[in-house]
Parts: structure tokens; C-alpha cells; sequence
């Protein structure tokens, strides 16, 4: 068993102590492309075995982060080499830089031979942000290995991105829940899927949704951030509440919305207060009055569908609705009782 202490004190790392590159000059230089003219040449460096490194595709090579070169970062080269990417100097993700840091680089990183003043180097191929975390991070390792020599870097680097490619919501609380199961706790699930703790804690609600707001959130009737807020409802409600949302967006002939972060502020506040079922026949008296009544027709018009339903069933105050609303909906509802 991990011991979580350790844990939080590997995470505590100071990621921006690391250089950012290997050190290597970028003043002019240029990388050359390995050939049967300047082969016998060149000198050629030791990966952390003592191996010479010669391009060989059988080996897995064993280098310290900074020995590996990425071009763009530590030697400059053109938007036309099959190896330059424009996303190399992007900022670096302090969640993989701690990941890495306490687990270690997990995936090797695939490399090519390129010639730099003479000396045959490795340069990394897929794997830039990887070796880039693992500089931060001060990590002393990282394997590789080499591609073949047939085989073009360019659609190499692309193929790998999109074989990881980005999780969809569901695969992502997936995960959530398998590593919290596992006994991982939210920050360390967080620095795992390169997320925040709020949205741990999302997605873990999102795996213990009921089927009716899965279902709807594959179909995309339902959109992400109204998923995560009727995710945290109890299994009742929430299906009641994903049913009568999907009738009234299909009513109005728009998408459903479910509550705002402003709306999710008056929530809260309404919720600290006690709530009361509104009476039964008040509320279809209510509600029968609403079909002719133009004005509390536009007003409800800004109310979120499910705010209403749950101020309807008692799950909270009517603070949540505008105070326009509580007005007219208060004065219909005396008229309609006297």
C-alpha cells in the first residue's frame, strides 16, 4: 500500500526549479538527418547504460531527461522539419509535472537519430511533453526507443496524438471511480487525469448518475455542466428532474439548460433556509392559470426548468425564482384560492 504522507509531500514539488530545456544552445545551430555520407563521422553519446547510441531500433535506450533533444525547444529548426511542433513551448501542466514526479515517466518515448555539431543525438519524435514534465520534475530517467528508420516522424508524432486522443466525460468518471474505489483520494485522482479537484468530484457524481441523465448526456440532450449539477441530486429527483427538463426543452424548442452559476448561488442560499411543498391544488391551480397568463409566461421564461420543478416538489425555497416571479406566482396563487 502507497503511503499517502509521502505521497503529499512528492506532490509538493517546486515545478518551475527545472530548466526548461536541455541546455543546449539554439544560437544557429541545425540539426542534419542521418546519412551513409556523414556516418563514419560523427561521434555518438552513451545513454545511462553506457550503450553508445547508434539508432538502433531493437534497443531500449535509458537517457536522463536532458540528454534527449527536442527540436524547437534546444535547437532551433524550421516549421517545415517533419519534427517541428508548435505546441512545444506551450505551458507546462503542473498536475503532470506532479504525476511524473511521483510516478515517473510510464510510457517510453519514441526518438530518431538527427546529427547536432557533429555528434549523432537522439531527438524525441512523440513524447515532448512527456521528456518536458519529466525535466521539471527532475526526474534522472526516461526510456525511448527508436522509430524505424522507413517510418515518417511526422505522421508518427500525429498517429500517437490521436491514439490518445481525449477521454469522453463518461470514460473520464469512469476512471474517477475506479481509482476512488481503489482507495485514491480526490487530489491524487486529480494530479492522475490531469483535472482539478472540482471536477474529481464532478465526474464521481457523474459515475453514480441513474441511467435516464446518462442517457441523455450520450445523446447530448443534455449538456456536461447540467449533467454534473443533476448528477448530485438523490436518484428520485434526479430523474424526475432529467424528465421534465428534456419535456419542457422539447416544448420550447430549445436546448435544455439546467442552472446557471448565478442560479447555483441562489440555490444554495435558498437551501440553508427551510423549504415547503407548495399545496397540491395550489399548484394546479397555479399552473392553470400560467397558460393564459402572458406575464408570468415571460417571467418564467428566464427561470431554469429545473429550479422551478424542484421549488414544485419541495426540494427547495422559492428564493431560488426571481423575485418577479415569487410576486406573480404569490398573487395568482391567492386569486386562484379565494
Amino acid at each position: 500500500m502507497r503511503d499517502d504522507t509521502e505521497t503529499e509531500a512528492q506532490t509538493e514539488i517546486e515545478t518551475g526549479a527545472a530548466p526548461e530545456t536541455n541546455g543546449a544552445s539554439k544560437k544557429g545551430k541545425k540539426a542534419k538527418k542521418l546519412t551513409e555520407d556523414n556516418a563514419d563521422e560523427l561521434s555518438c553519446v552513451k545513454d545511462l547504460n553506457g550503450t553508445t547510441y547508434d539508432g538502433n531500433t531493437e534497443t531500449r535506450w535509458a537517457f536522463n531527461p536532458k540528454d534527449v533533444f527536442i527540436l524547437g525547444l534546444d535547437e532551433l529548426i524550421g516549421e517545415d522539419d517533419p519534427l517541428f511542433d508548435a505546441e512545444v513551448e506551450t505551458k507546462l501542466d503542473d498536475n503532470m509535472i506532479k504525476s511524473v514526479a511521483r510516478d515517473g515517466v510510464l510510457e517510453d518515448i519514441s526518438i530518431t537519430p538527427r546529427v547536432i555539431d557533429g555528434t549523432l543525438v537522439p531527438c524525441v519524435v512523440d513524447g515532448r511533453h512527456r521528456t518536458r514534465w519529466a525535466r521539471a520534475a527532475k526526474r534522472p530517467l526516461i526510456y525511448a526507443h527508436n522509430i524505424d528508420a522507413e517510418v515518417d516522424p511526422r505522421g508518427a508524432k500525429h498517429s500517437a496524438n490521436y491514439v490518445r486522443a481525449t477521454r469522453t466525460i463518461l470514460g473520464r468518471a469512469k476512471a474517477a471511480k475506479e481509482l476512488s474505489d481503489g482507495g485514491r483520494k480526490n487530489a491524487d485522482i486529480a494530479i492522475d487525469l490531469g483535472c482539478s479537484v472540482s471536477s474529481v468530484e464532478n465526474f464521481l457524481a457523474l459515475a453514480a448518475a441513474g441511467k435516464p441523465l446518462i442517457d441523455a448526456l450520450n445523446k447530448g440532450t443534455i449538456p456536461i455542466t447540467g449533467a454534473y449539477k443533476l448528477a448530485k441530486l438523490n436518484p428520485d429527483k434526479q430523474a424526475e428532474a432529467v424528465k421534465e427538463t428534456l419535456a419542457l426543452a422539447k416544448e420550447s424548442g430549445t436546448k435544455a439548460k439546467v442552472a446557471t452559476a448565478s442560479a447555483g448561488k441562489r440555490r444554495a442560499k435558498g437551501e440553508k433556509e427551510a423549504s415547503k411543498r407548495p399545496g397540491i391544488s395550489a399548484v394546479r391551480k397555479i399552473l392553470t392559470a400560467l397558460k393564459d397568463d402572458e406575464d408570468i409566461q415571460k417571467a418564467l421564461s428566464n427561470v431554469e426548468p429545473v429550479d422551478f420543478l424542484r421549488w414544485l416538489v419541495g426540494d427547495i425555497t422559492d428564493r431560488v425564482l426571481p423575485s418577479e416571479i415569487r410576486v406573480l406566482l404569490k398573487k395568482r396563487g391567492k386569486k386562484t384560492e379565494e
